[in-house]
């Protein structure tokens, strides 16, 4: 036998520089003799085993001194480098040993190293095999077994790091032996398949089933004198060396060639799939089939294993693995078991199916078939069909899709094959292919969620749990911190194909940080751009589902995404479309998820950001129709928005303005302040939306919409936020209607923050805008505004000139509730005056004007003035009946804000007349109601009152913690003065001195 295996060196006509199958050589000639010592060459060979890509430092230092490196280690590879480079550049090579930060790269041609040539080859020799061009696929064969001059880098000691490598090329190299064999024998020369076999018993001595394939391949040669060498070779092989006989099919072959009394023609035996080599342990369950009487070749029923490779960093999904795994391994149904799963692009659907497939090969031994449709809904069930009977060994597939079909039912009854059609478009696509009898299982991946097949089982996957996402990470990019783990993993927002993108560039570049990465992502105009790598890309994936929909769906989609809001109610999805089927047929191509129902059981769906960020990408090539489309959605959120204020149980102090002409009229929800409590969240987001699309009239509409709601519940800060944000003025655009209307609602903020000044300036600037467009009743609203002002101001004639110049604004009965409340305004300047008869004129008039018009928030905000009124006269039981009576009001209401500061009136005139335990009950209800709505100038003066019965009822201590809470609240508030006076107040109390009741 010979005694090495090794092929002859590869000349220059290869036009390789470095050879690394087998002895290092550059330029034809060894290594060794140019560069000396053991650690460049292991460095070299390091470099060529990842040339063109980047390699750090530490992972040189680990693979040169096998994970023990000296302090000296990085010095030491310095200087190899710069031999290195000296040397390649005297050999006259054009590679290019490249600085990173962290690391080095060795530059190279895509031609210039033979395992990069081979890679080459044996991609082409795959491609002509299937196109049925055997003879180039044998010759190109034949080349790429010529590169391989023994092991790899067989002269260079080897790094434990290496190992990996060299298993890989020696696998490879097996490979391609047993396809050459392979080709040999069905299209090719028998003898140079003898040949080859031979070369593989050169590595492999006792491999008795290559021993088996050689006496075939002289049987098949017409060389029966050949074939009992080899087999009389083999024999005494086994007994003298292992001390047994072959195997039966080894005999069975042994006796067929010494049998044959002639030269003799004989059919060749197929060769069995590479992908599955037999083990010794199996060839008594493969016997060779006997041969017919007709002398016709054995029917050999083909075994296919198509799985892909399986995915090395699979990580999570352990539920479903374990679920499926077993109901595969152990199912006992009547019917073939059809398993579909489902998810939007890139969440793994495909990466699952293939772990499962290798975990349960073993119990599919007829077989393992994978077909990939690749989302093409116009791939025809034709093709899919005949590419399965393919796979289990039918060559002539009938041209009818019925028959074709109907035969690979057939051929499944009787077989237990697991049948993994992947990224499936549609269900029209598979059902022809799904068994209706015995024990084949069938695995369906799809984007969509293929409802319309009856009886499959359904496995919808989303985003991997955070402790998944972060093991992903880990995964493919170790060593990061937990913290970072974690933002990475949300910026991705756990996608799985996005993790692994975003992981793999931060593994392929050291210099790119975490944060870097994140900020990247974060920004919806850079995310996708991010997640690219190679032909790798999260654009592409999802470009596959969202190119597929039809006009009105592809309309919606991009809307949606254009949208700030990551969640929205039903009707929108409808608007953003113009169908109502629309939401289903997202829903089905897994592009929107339902995560809840709102109120009155309305459907909320959501949208994935990465998905958000490519709908919005795509919209901006459809801008016009984008915009169009956004601008409908808005206008439904304002109709919606007026219904709800229209419905609140009082009169908002606002202006009522007209709503655009192309408002549509979207289904109600829920009650008026369920409905804004919901939406409450959504409307910044709203805003930033309108702003994005141009639609800054819909902006302001909306949040001076939302003006009554916040009102009522006292939400001020994001009131204010959200008001600052619209001011058109703020935003460079003319919109007199919307200035006025924004600085009127600014305007009363200001006021209920007693910023009387600020308060003053801005109703001013918008009566002048109201007059301007002869809007009576925004100047009269205006003017109620400045009368309060100057009142609090103390400047009582000139606030009851306003009041009284709003009085003659208000002339339709529409307006009536803006009557009442301007006679309530001229009441409160007179009993601040103390004007008190004439006060009280004014407020039973207001009172009755309320009542005639069923206003029952204007009516509690009389009485509450009632209240004020009765004490100024020291009528304090009728005044506490009128204060009772209007706090009854505001709680049925639900009006936080009036309810507040009513309690805090109520609270110092209780303490006035000395009942403290009532006092203090209603200022701590007035207190966490304050503390609920983030009020925190409330806070502070409801503190400094609960200080005065405090001080009262003798717990001095208590009395000044309360003021000192109260001093600190009115510096977050930014009121030094105010904080000034309460901190005084509590020297005063430490220092015994009691003072009057505030």
């Amino acid at each position: 036998m010979p005694d090495s295996g090794v092929r002859n060196p590869t000349k220059d006509r290869y036009g390789v520089i470095f050879q690394i199958l087998g002895p290092m050589l550059i330029t034809g000639e060894a290594a060794a003799r140019f560069i000396p010592g053991t650690k460049p060459r292991q460095l070299l060979g390091l470099l060529l085993l990842h040339a063109n890509r980047f390699v750090s430092t530490d992972h040189m230092a680990d693979s040169l001194w096998d994970g023990e490196p000296p302090g000296s280690a990085g010095a030491n590879l310095r200087s190899y480098i710069r031999k290195l480079r000296t040397t390649l550049q005297e050999r006259g090579v054009t590679a290019a040993i490249e600085t990173r930060p962290g690391g080095y790269a060795l530059m190279v041609g895509t031609d210039d190293v033979d395992t990069s040539r081979v890679e080459a080859m044996r991609s082409e020799v795959r491609h002509l095999t299937t196109v049925g061009d055997y003879a180039s696929a044998l010759v190109l064969l034949d080349t790429a077994l010529d590169l391989w001059r023994g092991s790899l880098l067989e002269d260079v000691p080897v790094c434990l790091a290496w190992q990996p490598q060299l298993t890989r090329w020696d696998l490879a190299r097996a490979e391609m032996l047993d396809d050459a064999i392979g080709l040999q024998i069905e299209h090719g020369d028998p003898r140079r398949a003898a040949q080859l076999v031979r070369e593989a018993l050169d590595r492999d001595p006792y491999n008795e089933d290559l021993w088996c394939l050689l006496l075939r391949c002289f049987l098949a040669a017409d060389q029966p004198a050949f074939a009992r060498q080899a087999a009389d070779e083999g024999e005494k092989l086994f007994a003298e060396e292992l001390g047994v006989a072959p195997g039966a099919d080894f005999a069975a072959l042994a006796a067929e060639a010494r049998a044959m009394p002639a030269r003799r023609t004989l059919t060749p035996v197929p060769r069995r799939p590479p992908e599955e080599p037999a083990k010794p342990d199996r060839l008594a369950e493969s016997p060779v089939p006997e041969r017919g009487d007709s002398g016709d070749p054995p029917f050999r029923r083909e075994v296919p294993t198509q799985l892909p490779m399986d995915v090395a960093d699979f990580t999570g999904r352990t539920e479903h693995l374990t679920e499926l795994v077993e109901s595969l391994r152990t199912r006992t149904a009547d019917r073939p078991l059809v398993v579909a799963i489902s998810g939007p692009p890139g969440i793994g659907k495909s990466a699952l199916a293939i772990r499962i497939g290798h975990l349960v090969r073993d119990s599919f031994l007829d077989g393992q078939i994978f077909l990939s449709l690749h989302g093409d809904r116009h791939v025809d069930p034709t093709y899919a069909v005949a590419e399965a009977l393919a796979a289990l060994g039918v060559q002539t597939v009938p041209e009818r899709l019925d028959r074709a079909a109907a035969l690979l039912r057939s051929e499944l009854a009787s077989r237990r094959v697991l049948l993994i059609i992947d990224d499936v478009g549609t269900a029209s696509q598979v059902e022809e292919l799904l068994p209706g009898t015995g024990d084949t299982v069938t695995l369906l991946t799809s984007r969509r969620r293929l409802t319309e097949i009856a009886g499959i089982r359904s496995l919808e996957l989303g985003e991997l749990e955070p402790a998944e996402a972060e093991a992903l990470i880990e995964e493919i990019a170790p060593g990061r911190e937990t913290a970072d783990r974690q933002r990475l993993a949300t910026a991705c927002g756990r996608h799985p194909l996005a993790l692994r993108i975003a992981a793999a560039r931060l593994s392929r570049r050291p210099d790119l940080s975490v944060a870097e990465l994140v900020r990247r992502l974060s920004d919806p105009d850079q995310a996708l751009n991010e997640l690219t790598l190679g032909e790798t890309a999260f654009r592409s994936s999802a470009d596959l589902s969202a190119r597929s929909l039809d006009a009105a769906d592809a309309t919606a989609y991009r809307v949606l995404g254009a949208l700030e809001a990551t969640e929205f109610p039903g009707w929108v999805v409808e608007l953003a479309s113009g169908s109502s089927r629309t939401a289903d047929n997202l829903l089905e191509e897994n592009l929107l998820q339902l995560v809840s129902r709102g109120q009155a059981g309305t459907a909320e769906f959501r949208m994935h950001d990465l998905l958000r960020w490519h709908a919005r990408e795509w919209g901006a090539e459809h801008r016009p129709e984008t915009v169009e489309g956004v601008r409908r959605v808005l206008l439904g959120w304002l109709v919606r928005a007026r219904e709800a204020a229209a419905a609140l149980p009082f009169e908002f102090l606002g202006v009522a303005f007209p709503m655009p002409d192309e408002a549509p009229d979207p289904p109600a929800d829920a009650t008026a302040e369920d409905w804004f409590a919901g939406e409450q969240g959504r409307l910044i987001d709203l805003v930033a939306t309108a702003r994005r699309y141009g639609a800054d009239d819909l902006a302001w509409r909306l949040v001076c919409t939302w003006s009554a709601y916040f009102d009522l519940r006292g939400h001020t800060q994001l009131w204010h936020h959200a008001l600052t944000a619209v001011l058109p003025s703020s935003n460079g655009l003319d919109d007199p209607l919307g200035e006025a209307t924004v600085l009127r609602d600014l305007a009363q903020i200001d006021l209920y923050r007693a910023d009387l000044d600020l308060a003053a300036d801005k109703f001013r600037r918008s009566r002048s805008l109201f007059q301007q467009l002869d809007h009576l009743p925004g100047v009269g609203v205006t003017e109620i505004g400045l009368a309060t002002t100057h009142r609090m101001m103390r400047r009582f004639d000139v606030a009851e000139q306003h009041a009284k110049a709003a009085l003659d604004c208000f002339r339709t009965p529409s307006e009536n509730h803006l009557k009442a409340t301007a006679m309530s305004a001229i009441a409160a300047i007179h009993i601040a005056a103390n004007h008190k008869d004439q006060a009280e004129t004014w407020l039973l008039r207001a009172r009755d004007l309320a009542a005639r018009i069923g206003d029952q928030h204007r009516v509690a905000t009389v009485l509450r003035r009632l209240a004020a009124l009765h004490h100024a006269r020291e009528d304090y039981p009728a005044g506490r009946a009128a204060m009772t009576e209007a706090l009854a009001i505001f709680d049925a209401l639900s009006d936080d804000r009036c309810a507040t500061q009513t309690r805090v009136t109520f609270g110092i005139v209780l303490t006035k007349t000395g009942d403290l335990a009532t006092a203090r009950r209603e200022l701590n209800r007035a207190l966490g109601s304050a503390e609920r709505a983030g009020e925190l100038d409330d806070q502070a003066l409801i503190l400094e009152s609960l200080g005065e019965v405090s001080l009262l009822a003798g717990r001095r201590n208590e009395a000044i913690r309360l003021y000192r809470r109260a001093a600190r609240q009115w510096q977050v508030c930014g009121l030094q003065s105010e904080a000034d006076r309460a901190e005084r107040r509590s020297l005063d109390i430490s220092s015994g001195e009691r003072g009057a009741v505030q």
